[in-house]
């Protein structure tokens, strides 16, 4: 069963488990434009970005139905004023 979180700045999304499956990643903007960086802990190699002008939402979907392999931490690097970020994973 997949969780939804939704969060409007950085934050470690999920973290402590042997790995997490990610489905889905949507950006709302409101006042600027927004995005949202997805990588398997702070600092490594971007995995997602996903963009939303201003006033606008984007988003993301994993091609396979199981998901994206993510190893031991779903973190999320967010940008914009107060932007709705919301992800899907198990």
């Amino acid at each position: 069963m997949s969780k939804l979180k939704e969060i409007a700045a950085t934050a470690d999304v999920a973290t402590g488990a042997d790995g997490y499956r990610l489905f889905s990643v949507t950006v709302s903007a409101v006042a600027d434009a927004a995005s949202c960086v997805i990588r398997d802990v702070s600092g490594s190699d971007p995995l997602v970005t996903v963009k939303a002008a201003i006033l606008s939402t984007a988003t993301w979907r994993a091609g396979d139905p199981k998901g994206v392999w993510i190893g031991t931490t779903i973190h999320a690097t967010v940008t914009g004023t107060a932007p709705a970020v919301d992800i899907e994973y198990s």
